[in-house]
């Protein structure tokens, strides 16, 4: 029998994200949320709101700590943006941080390397209007023009 899994993702970690909280609540869809701790372009979620929405189900992913494009900066600041978002995220949530979105959607061979080197399970990325059945994990593709990633997975039960 499979198992129809379906999840929506959400990038930037937006104040205004609580009310799009609500409604993935009041209707059972599950999200995952891509926050940087820090964003100089806008206002980023506080940490105790960042705990609250993973204890109400959703998931918490890494979207850097301070949301530079990450292929605009050096390799080592790179490494660093990776390595203490995921370990900041997990020091508040308290659990494992398993996924990456990359800032504006910018990645190269370079940097998919560098998340799985930083412990990262999958990353994400925005192509507009593209489906790929060669499903790479750290370089999983989303329609941008809905600003939503809909990642559907079947799992075999016995």
């Amino acid at each position: 029998m499979n198992k129809l899994i379906f999840t929506t993702s959400w990038d930037d970690g937006y104040p205004l994200d609580k009310k799009l909280l609500s409604f993935l609540i009041k209707y059972n869809i599950k999200g995952t949320f891509y926050i940087p701790l820090q964003n100089k372009e806008r206002q980023v979620m506080k940490r105790n709101y960042i705990k609250k929405i993973y204890s109400l189900g959703m998931e918490i992913g890494s979207h850097t700590l301070t949301h530079p494009i990450l292929t605009k900066i050096d390799e080592n600041q790179a490494q660093h943006e990776l390595i203490e978002s995921k370990k900041k995220l997990e020091e508040i949530i308290k659990k494992p941080v398993i996924s990456f979105c990359y800032p504006k959607g910018k990645a190269n061979p370079n940097l998919l390397n560098l998340v799985k080197k930083a412990g990262y399970k999958l990353a994400r990325s925005t192509v507009l209007f593209h489906t790929n059945l060669k499903f790479d994990p750290f370089y999983a593709y989303y329609n941008s023009f809905f600003q939503t990633f809909l990642f559907v997975l079947f799992e075999t039960t016995n």
